[in-house]
């Protein structure tokens, strides 16, 4: 197999499964709109750069989370990871200990 035609298949291959990270933002609003019809309660923040019209950060607590939070140890664990894509930017998520001092592990089940 030719070097060149490997390495442009291995930039394609993602886009081809995951569609173009273009796409993805464009679909935010969307989301976000699905995401208040089907969880009611939720507070969900989209913000965007008013000039360039680009997102700058995607918020979401849903109402399960703020209200079971109250049964909460009060112990919030953060992580964050940077995205190592055109765009870069960093993800970031907060998880409390359930009723039952559990929190879930990084494992396929919980990212999927």
């Amino acid at each position: 197999m030719n070097y060149q035609f490997a390495y442009r298949a291995r930039d394609l291959a993602p886009k081809e499964i995951f569609g173009k990270e273009e796409s993805s933002y464009m679909e935010l609003l969307w989301y976000k709109d699905g995401l208040k019809k089907t969880n009611p309660g939720s507070h969900i923040v989209l913000e965007v750069d008013r000039d360039t019209m680009m997102f700058q950060r995607l918020f979401i607590a849903f109402e399960a989370c703020i209200k079971g939070e109250a049964y909460c140890r009060l112990m919030v664990f953060l992580d964050a990871t940077f995205l190592k894509t055109k765009f870069g930017g960093c993800l970031m998520g907060a998880t409390f200990k359930n009723g039952n001092q559990v929190v879930g592990s990084e494992d396929d089940d919980n990212w999927l």
